[in-house]
Parts: structure tokens; C-alpha cells; sequence
């Protein structure tokens, strides 16, 4: 019996994780839609947010 109950709580929590809001903000973190404009200049994004270029770090091992 306690196997069947596990297998039945692993079952019900899968569901229950599939069931969840799926947003586009929450796409855009995952990279699976456009987020910049099709015309104009494209600004800097972090996970499909603009955000000030400024604030965009690159490590000086990227740089080599």
C-alpha cells in the first residue's frame, strides 16, 4: 500500500505542476519568444527584459 500511495502522490504532483500559470514574462526568462521590436533599434535585453545597456557586465575571461 505505501507504494501505490507514493506512486499516486508522484502522479498528482506532476499534474499539479503542469496545471501552473505558463505567462509570457515567464516564457520570455525561458528564451522561447521574441521580445525585441521588428523595427527600430533593438535594446538590451536580460531574460526578454529591457533593461539600461549600462548595467551589462561581461567577464574579462569572455573578453580573452
Amino acid at each position: 500500500m505505501p507504494t501505490e500511495l507514493k506512486k499516486t502522490t508522484i502522479r498528482r504532483g506532476h499534474k499539479r505542476k503542469k496545471m501552473g500559470a505558463y505567462g509570457k514574462a515567464l516564457r520570455e526568462n525561458h528564451g522561447t519568444t521574441a521580445s525585441f521590436p521588428l523595427e527600430g533599434p533593438i535594446p538590451a535585453l536580460r531574460y526578454g527584459r529591457p533593461i539600461d545597456p549600462s548595467e551589462i557586465k561581461v567577464p574579462a575571461e569572455l573578453l580573452k
